[in-house]
């Protein structure tokens, strides 16, 4: 099991990569990701059915890092500071909410 470590996705911590990174991590550049959380009007914080609240920044954030990368389901928590069964949550709820709000 990998050990929880790294940061969390903040707006700060997004506005520290270069473009170059934050496109290789998320496929999107920072203000990409800000227009995309706002106009999808995802909540903020996005709550999840265990109680956990999600920044919506970060939330987006980790959904877009899984996508980016789905064989990578287990590195995710070594860079950004939740665990592999909240990550998992948050992503196949968020799925769920966006699917229910723009399909």
């Amino acid at each position: 099991r990998p050990q929880i470590g790294g940061q969390r996705i903040t707006w700060e911590y997004l506005c520290s990569l270069t473009p170059e990174e934050c496109r290789y991590r998320f496929r999107y550049v920072t203000y990409e990701i800000r227009e995309l959380a706002d106009r999808m009007q995802i909540p903020d914080p996005f709550p999840t059915a265990n109680g956990c609240l999600f920044p919506q920044i970060e939330a987006l954030g980790l959904l877009l890092a899984r996508y980016k990368s789905p064989a990578d389901e287990f590195d995710i928590p070594t860079q950004y500071c939740r665990s592999q069964s909240g990550n998992s949550q948050l992503v196949n709820e968020l799925n769920i909410w966006i699917e229910r709000n723009w399909s």
